[in-house]
């Protein structure tokens, strides 16, 4: 936020139009905790600062022409919280060169191998250890599909790679229990579900690459950032319905669909990707090729580069068919508006 109030300064001083990437709003940050934005206690938490976040925010979106959005819920948020309708454009955030990479070389199996899994033979999830990513879920639907058809998912293994195992965090260890207490409900042992501390691309991609697929059943997911990394990688990927990656992607098309709360629904559909190899081969390519088109770095940076150069030229840089601007003078070279240096821009009380 401090850095996009520094570009609406930029753009004053200079003339230029202004695109923000917000990433993550504070007020979204808010509610993912499960607080209440209009608490003004919560508002001034002493370790987040939201009240000064909230403030370089909204300062650095009035001084901009466009936003870049990573979500679809930050624009509704603008609109919800701050009646700011604000002209902009929803892309995906990139997925790391070492997964297109891994998805275009010879499969190693050796860096399977350092981690006791057999390619082939064992799905994974990463990313960070929070309750909101619903981790235990991937227990549940490993151990549903066992049940189901022990034949075919019998030798199949649930590798879970994030947080520190040995020295967990507070909300760590609340997931490890969870995690622990599904695997006793499933019968399943450690050498069922591996638990596996957070790694570097360079050990995920190879992972990904001779792994059966990836499996994500968050109940909260702005984004999806690890399905978009097993797709590059050419992982059949199972991903929770409510991820906002969901936007730009089909079911049974590219990945698979599931529903959290249905973990049995997701162990039959993990059976399916067992048993049929076409299926599997077809979702490995479709959704490779999809990854390298809407969600690698190069494609992204087209894009930004497009609404740059419309933006430059006084253009309406979103795709037509999107929504027309609240106020046509958002993509002009326009001044007077570093008003942060003057008055800050709370909510409810937004200087025009």
């Amino acid at each position: 936020a401090d850095g996009m109030v520094v570009a609406g300064e930029v753009g004053e001083r200079l003339g230029l139009p202004v695109a923000c990437v917000p990433h993550s709003m504070g007020v979204l940050k808010m509610l993912r905790l499960g607080w209440d934005p209009d608490d003004q206690a919560q508002l001034r938490d002493p370790e987040y600062h939201f009240d000064h976040r909230e403030v370089f925010e909204l300062a650095a979106l009035r001084a901009a022409n466009f936003e870049i959005a990573n979500t679809p819920r930050e624009p509704e948020i603008l609109d919800e919280y701050y009646d700011l309708a604000f002209p902009h454009a929803v892309m995906p955030a990139g997925a790391a060169k070492p997964f297109f990479e891994a998805g275009a070389a010879t499969p190693d199996p050796s860096v399977a191998a350092s981690f006791g899994l057999e390619p082939g033979k064992y799905v994974l999830f990463w990313g960070r250890l929070s309750e909101a990513k619903f981790v235990e879920g991937v227990v549940q639907v490993l151990g549903e599909a066992r049940k189901l058809d022990p034949e075919a998912a019998g030798g199949v293994v649930a590798a879970i790679i994030g947080g520190s195992p040995d020295n967990p965090s507070g909300e760590e260890k609340e997931v490890e229990q969870a995690v622990a207490a599904e695997m006793e409900r499933y019968g399943l042992g450690p050498e069922d579900v591996k638990r596996i501390e957070s790694q570097t691309h360079a050990t995920l991609a190879p992972l990904a690459r001779t792994a059966l697929a990836y499996v994500g059943m968050q109940r909260l997911e702005p984004f999806g950032m690890g399905a978009a990394e097993a797709m590059g990688a050419g992982l059949p990927t199972m991903i929770s319905s409510v991820a906002g990656i969901t936007r730009w992607l089909q079911d049974g098309v590219e990945v698979i669909f599931v529903d959290p709360d249905d973990p049995a629904a997701a162990g039959v559909r993990l059976v399916e990707l067992i048993r049929d190899r076409g299926q599997w081969e077809r979702l490995s390519q479709v959704g490779r090729d999809k990854s390298l088109a809407d969600f690698s770095w190069d494609g992204i940076a087209a894009r930004q580069g497009r609404v740059m150069d419309a933006l430059a030229a006084g253009r309406d840089p979103r795709d037509p068919g999107e929504a027309p601007p609240a106020d046509p003078d958002h993509f002009e070279r326009r001044k007077g508006r570093a008003f942060h240096r003057t008055t800050p821009p709370w909510r409810g009380d937004i200087p025009r």
